[in-house]
């Protein structure tokens, strides 16, 4: 069972107008919260069994196997669908915790900010001193973040106060959906000792196992 979950599920985050610069021409959306928490459910992956006189064979086995004794996950989300995110995790049976926030930064500069709102005059220094990436989807605003939700089951253990993550953080935008190495480094160090698994990964990722039509 695993301890440490994170996953980005593919949010229907379509755009809008006679471009088309959604998700959906990078990897294949899922339009509902149900259908998501399907998939999520159902998801299996090979493995390698043995029948009863000892000769191996292939199967699949589930992946969604938290620990209930005590795990975290960590869900993406977009601004546009934190609504379903949160029926998501709940629907998940897990409890929701806290939040942090990735400010998309240029690709030269990167500045970890502990905590807060920022002012405009915050923002200012702020653009003094890492570029902000260009600004993304939106028709209120342009976007420029992602919010990262933390949630458990079972018993996890706090961190200790020098050891608790800042709630922003600042990082470049990489390939479209692939996200900061920092963040993986602060799931691991904050989660609980055990295997960890990423759904809806874009690729491999050393010491996780994963899960997901781009891994």
């Amino acid at each position: 069972m695993f301890k440490t979950i994170s996953m980005d599920p593919p949010w229907p985050e379509f755009g809008g107008g006679k471009i088309k610069r959604g998700a959906q021409a990078h990897y294949g959306l899922i339009r509902t919260k149900e259908e998501i928490l399907r998939v999520i459910l159902q998801a299996t992956s090979p493995c390698m069994v043995f029948d009863p006189i000892g000769r191996p064979m292939q199967t699949e086995r589930g992946v969604w196997q938290p620990d209930p004794e005590g795990c975290l996950l960590w869900m993406w989300a977009t601004r546009n669908h934190l609504p379903m995110a949160f029926w998501l995790i709940e629907a998940l049976g897990f409890r929701y915790v806290t939040d942090f926030v990735w400010v998309k930064g240029g690709p030269l500069r990167q500045l970890i900010i502990e905590g807060g709102r920022l002012s405009q005059d915050s923002l200012k220094q702020l653009r003094g001193v890492v570029k902000l990436a260009k600004g993304g989807l939106g028709q209120w605003s342009t976007s420029q973040h992602e919010h990262l939700l933390m949630a458990r089951i079972g018993k996890v253990d706090k961190p200790a106060p020098q050891d608790r993550m800042p709630s922003v953080i600042v990082a470049p935008r990489e390939e479209h959906s692939v996200k900061p190495a920092v963040f993986y480094d602060w799931m691991e160090k904050l989660g609980p000792e055990g295997p960890r698994l990423e759904m809806f990964a874009r690729g491999p990722q050393e010491g996780w196992t994963v899960w997901g039509d781009q891994a």
